[in-house]
């Protein structure tokens, strides 16, 4: 594994993301121009800006840049304080973990880890984030938002430098935060990694909802930390319910596909993100090149399943494939049945059937896990790409259900869970009744 870098995106992912009340754009308007956007006057961050920029797919502009990297220590601890984190303390543990698993020169390591107090931490590696800007657009992948996460477990944190150290054996010893008893250096399995992530409880999400501003659940005390590392950090049992759904009906689709293409399809670490607006999501599929299959499920009512539950709970089934394996399945089933296509539309046809059985394949077998979960009927249809945005709530917020999964070659796909925001309030109450 390599050093990440200390950029903006990694910054807001360890220290910022599900530590602050306010609204994200809001959040990387403080923190990249010293106020909020609605006090911005000729220069404001935008909400797919906000967006691009903490999830490193978009560069930072030059006049935002400019000013960013000007400001003193002390508006930046200014700023850093404007957060409003309420465990300043974790907070800050998990940003000297940080500091061992990112690219920095090793005096700078040891200077910023010897500061004065947490927020001291904090702001100095904030300053460094800012100056010290990747040359090229780094987004963060599952692998490194993982990491990051797990800055919040020390004993992986170990773990993940003893691997860089056997990689690099000419890195100094003052690097490697050992404890007396630490293990052989070896690649973390999936279960460790979902044991590690449910052990972390040293820095806990606000328990403050302000109920005018924010549809999410109140904390629930007596329930055990989600790992969602994404945008939602609630552990409530509403939450709890929807990502043991996702992780239960998605999985169940994962291995209809795993017995149709004949491979084994490896599941890794599910989570869950949430979106103010759920424009906001599909924006990032604008220029994807990747095969993109929408079903849409209805649970449906105990008399008739035809007619929605009264409830009118429904969502996507969004599956995300990798084109060139779809093609290369797409081939072996012509090879295989011998087929000939007279013209190009015939082939094309051809195609587009294989893709609509894969969805239906896969989002049968989750829609069937939904309904044996929730005790209710669920029927699903597939849907187009320009229907998304008539028939989705595509200005509410929504709450997504993510599950990676890949193949023995690494190829990574996504299948994934969208519903609204309000959505698990409801299937907790199915599940109930």
């Amino acid at each position: 594994m390599d050093l990440l870098p200390l950029n903006f995106p990694v910054f807001y992912q360890c220290v910022v993301k599900g530590n602050t009340n306010l609204l994200q754009y809001d959040a990387v308007s403080v923190l990249l121009l010293g106020k909020l956007r609605k006090d911005c006057e000729t220069i404001y961050i935008r909400d797919a800006e906000a967006t691009g920029y903490i999830s490193g797919k978009k560069s930072i502009k030059k006049e935002i840049m400019n000013q960013a990297t000007r400001i003193s220590k002390e508006d930046a601890r200014k700023r850093i304080d404007e957060l409003g984190f309420q465990n300043l303390t974790g907070i800050a543990n998990a940003t000297r973990e940080l500091l061992a698993i990112v690219d920095i020169p090793p005096d700078m390591r040891q200077k910023i880890g010897k500061a004065q107090d947490d927020l001291s931490v904090i702001t100095e590696t904030f300053i460094m984030a800012l100056k010290c800007p990747p040359k090229n657009i780094f987004p963060l992948e599952m692998e490194e938002k993982t990491r990051i996460a797990l800055c919040y477990s020390k004993e992986n944190t170990d773990a993940f430098m003893n691997s860089i150290k056997d990689k690099n054996p000419i890195l100094p010893d003052d690097l490697d935060k050992q404890t007396p008893n630490s293990s052989k250096s070896r690649k973390l399995t999936t279960e460790e990694i979902e044991a590690l992530l449910a052990g972390m409880d040293e820095v806990k999400p606000k328990k403050t909802v302000d109920a005018k501003k924010s549809q999410v659940p109140a904390f629930s005390e007596d329930m055990s930390f989600v790992p969602c590392f994404y945008y939602c950090q609630d552990n409530s049992k509403e939450i709890n319910l929807f990502f043991e759904l996702t992780n239960v009906s998605l999985s169940m689709g994962i291995t209809a596909f795993s017995d149709l293409f004949g491979i084994a399809l490896t599941p890794h670490v599910p989570s869950l993100e949430i979106y103010e607006k759920l424009s906001f999501f599909l924006d990032q599929f604008q220029n994807d090149n990747n095969t993109l299959i929408f079903y849409k499920f209805t649970v449906g009512s105990l008399d008739n399943y035809r007619v929605p539950d009264k409830m009118g709970i429904s969502g996507i089934i969004m599956i995300d494939l990798d084109s060139d394996f779809i093609r290369d399945f797409y081939d072996e089933q012509v090879k295989m049945s011998s087929l000939k296509f007279i013209s190009f539309a015939q082939e094309l046809e051809f195609q587009i059937s294989l893709n609509n059985e894969l969805g239906s394949i896969f989002s049968g077998n989750a829609a069937t896990a939904i309904a044996n979960f929730i005790d209710r009927p669920v029927t699903i249809r597939k849907i187009k790409e320009l229907e998304l945005e008539d028939i989705l709530w595509v200005n509410k917020s929504a709450i997504i259900g993510i599950q990676p999964f890949s193949i023995h070659n690494g190829k990574s796909f996504h299948a994934r869970l969208l519903v609204p925001l309000d959505a698990p309030d409801k299937l907790w109450k199915l599940y109930r009744e």
